[in-house]
């Protein structure tokens, strides 16, 4: 059967299987009208005026009165399990958008850190050639100095 489907896939008739399937759902609405409105009311009428369309076997450990009861109770399970999902996903969200964030701001602090380190480097390396230029200028001047006191010390005047 898998090989007959893969050999019919392959020769391009997905839209005969399109078709097909189209057919096959108005058939089964066909089929389902047919019973609802023109079988069951006669068997119903002739089995004591019974109404099929409110009878229902309950599979469930409640119990309901009426198909339209059932039907609503069902749905609003569905209605809660939906809600539930909808919660679940929309918490894993704001963790992963959390997550991002925190990303985000490691990244930033580490970028942050380092442009103050930077900075810090570049304001030492100022604070070594001012320390620099000052002891150099400190010694011209006290060679100035020399010069010039040396020879009123020695000589007496200029």
């Amino acid at each position: 059967m898998w090989k007959e489907f893969r050999d019919f896939a392959m020769r391009g008739n997905v839209i005969d299987l399109a078709v097909g399937i189209i057919i096959g759902v108005a058939f089964g609405k066909i089929v389902t009208s047919l019973v609802n409105d023109i079988l069951m009311p006669p068997l119903g009428l002739l089995l004591g005026r019974v109404d099929f369309s409110n009878l229902f076997v309950n599979l469930s450990a409640k119990h309901y009165d009426s198909l339209a009861e059932a039907k609503a109770a069902e749905y609003a399970e569905k209605l809660r399990q939906a809600r539930f999902e909808l919660h679940k996903a929309r918490e894993q969200r704001v963790k992963q958008w959390n997550a991002e964030r925190e990303a985000a701001l490691d990244g930033a602090r580490k970028a942050s850190v380092g442009k103050v380190r930077e900075a810090r480097a570049a304001l030492d390396a100022e604070a070594v050639a001012a320390k620099q230029a000052i002891q150099a200028s400190t010694a011209e001047l006290a060679e100035q100095v020399v010069r010039a006191v040396l020879p009123v010390a020695v000589g007496g005047s200029r």
